[in-house]
């Protein structure tokens, strides 16, 4: 298995393998793009049969953003964990600069129908206002996104409860926002 994140969320691939009491180090690597971008990463590589067949029961595969279709059956204690790291890994927190002041959106990408069915928990167990989702045009991946003051403020209080492994960058835009109402 390979874990893969930007080289400045290198981090929590070092928590990771510290909860695995592995002395696995990320490795860093740069990739050029032919218009001239490019892409810094880090990694970690490991083998465990255990671990592989675990975090599939719970839909974490390869190109998990095209391939889910609903949420995993996870107990409800235990899903705001589930929905913050999805959100991590397929989630996008900004501010919208059309505004003034400018306004702090979240949302996802994926699966159209996992988009419906995380939206509709959200709806359902946290409160948050029913959105619709958007199919991108040519794409497989559909986007859901939240905007308003109390969307923000549930949907943040639901996924950081109880969390101490997370996407700093992200949790810093909400905060920013937060720290200053």
């Amino acid at each position: 298995m390979r874990l893969e994140l930007k080289v400045e969320d290198k981090y929590l691939l070092e928590i990771f393998a510290n909860e695995l009491n592995s002395n696995l180090k990320p490795k860093e690597y740069e990739q050029y793009y032919q218009n001239r971008s490019k892409k810094h990463n880090a990694y970690i590589s490991f083998h465990s049969k255990k671990i592989f067949y675990d975090l599939e029961k719970y839909g974490v595969v390869p190109n998990k953003t095209f391939k889910l279709n609903k949420l995993p059956n996870i107990p409800l204690q235990y899903m705001h964990h589930f929905i913050r790291g999805y959100f991590d890994g397929d989630g996008t927190v900004y501010f919208h600069n059309r505004y003034t002041p400018p306004q702090l959106r979240f949302g996802f990408y994926g699966t159209y129908d996992f988009l419906s069915s995380i939206r509709d928990y959200l709806v359902e167990y946290v409160g948050l206002n029913k959105v619709s989702v958007h199919k991108k045009k040519q794409s497989n991946v559909s986007m859901v996104t939240f905007a308003t003051l109390n969307n923000i403020i549930k949907f943040y209080e639901y996924i950081y409860k109880d969390a101490n492994i997370y996407l700093k960058r992200k949790k810093e835009k909400f905060d920013l926002l937060l720290n200053n109402l």
